[in-house]
């Protein structure tokens, strides 16, 4: 925005929004194995810890890959704003300016993986449903970060 108040004096500005909104969806192999956990039944990452559901049940079955969902929420907001004064000082051509301006950034971020098996021929992973909160399987949890 630009005003003049005459013909020394203006006034300008600036306002910005910016959102963005970003989600992956994509299939991984999993690393996870039932002959990781030393005979006992459930699913083991590479280290033989057990992997949970979020109900903490130890799944059963195969689980050669995730699902994995990511979302990234961002908010940015700012303004400026300035006065100049054009008109000569002393006899000579003089310009003063005075701004100042502001900037806001907020981050959400989540993320959550599926187990699921891994099709090495169509290198697809089907879900089981099965969504965890063990070793190497992400429960959904918010970020928050402020950038000033």
């Amino acid at each position: 925005m630009w005003f003049r108040y005459s013909d020394a004096l203006s006034l300008q500005s600036n306002l910005y929004v910016r959102p963005l909104v970003e989600a992956t969806h994509n299939g991984d192999g999993s690393g996870l194995s039932n002959a990781n956990c030393g005979g006992a039944d459930g699913i083991c990452d590479n280290t033989g810890n057990r992997v949970l559901d979020r109900a903490g049940n130890t799944p059963t079955g195969s689980a050669t890959g995730l699902i994995n969902n990511t979302t990234i929420h961002t908010d940015s907001l700012g303004a400026a704003g300035q006065v100049s004064r054009d008109a000569p000082l002393f006899g000579h051509a003089n310009t003063a300016t005075f701004g100042m301006s502001t900037d806001q950034g907020w981050t959400w971020y989540g993320v959550n993986s599926e187990i699921g098996n891994l099709d090495p021929t169509s290198r697809t992973v089907t879900g089981s449903g099965l969504t965890g909160m063990g070793p190497r399987i992400a429960a959904p949890f918010p970020v928050c970060s402020l950038r000033n």
